[in-house]
């Protein structure tokens, strides 16, 4: 099911977005805002 809005599309996750998932995971300018317990590797992020 995908949400649509003016700003923003909402969907479920997607093996693709495996690649930029681990990039923002790596960011300490993204992580500073999350919690820790993250996949660190593509293939973890994958599964």
């Amino acid at each position: 099911m995908n949400a649509l809005g003016e700003l923003v599309r909402l969907r479920a996750m997607e093996p693709s977005d495996a690649e930029s998932l681990w990039q923002w995971n790596h960011d300490s300018d993204v992580m500073r805002w999350m919690n820790e317990g993250y996949p660190q590797t593509p293939a973890r992020v994958r599964k």
